[in-house]
């Protein structure tokens, strides 16, 4: 598993999504998420159409791209629902 050092965790409320800047890259990006009080970090773009999965809707566990749907579990990174391609990397978070 990939790891990912997030400053100020303690400012990620629950039920919020952020997507953090990983590298110099444009893609460079993870999205994480507080669920049940864990912070969880996957993928942030989808893999159906490459949205922003930061402007989707988080529902329970799972994050819906705001484009067509796909659903993803944003505690594993794994496709839950169509059109979603495959499942996303999971990222260890470290502060």
């Amino acid at each position: 598993m990939k790891m990912v050092e997030i400053a100020d965790v303690e400012d990620i409320y629950e039920g919020e999504m952020r997507e953090i800047k990983v590298g110099d890259g444009q893609r460079d990006k993870v999205l994480v998420t507080r669920y049940k009080g864990e912070l969880y970090a996957i993928g942030a773009f989808c893999s159906h159409f490459g949205a922003p999965l930061v402007q989707g809707v988080l529902f329970d566990d799972k994050v819906l791209c705001p484009y067509h749907s796909a659903g993803f579990s944003v505690i594993t990174g794994a496709v839950d629902s169509a059109p979603g391609l495959d499942g996303l990397p999971k990222y260890e978070i470290v502060n």
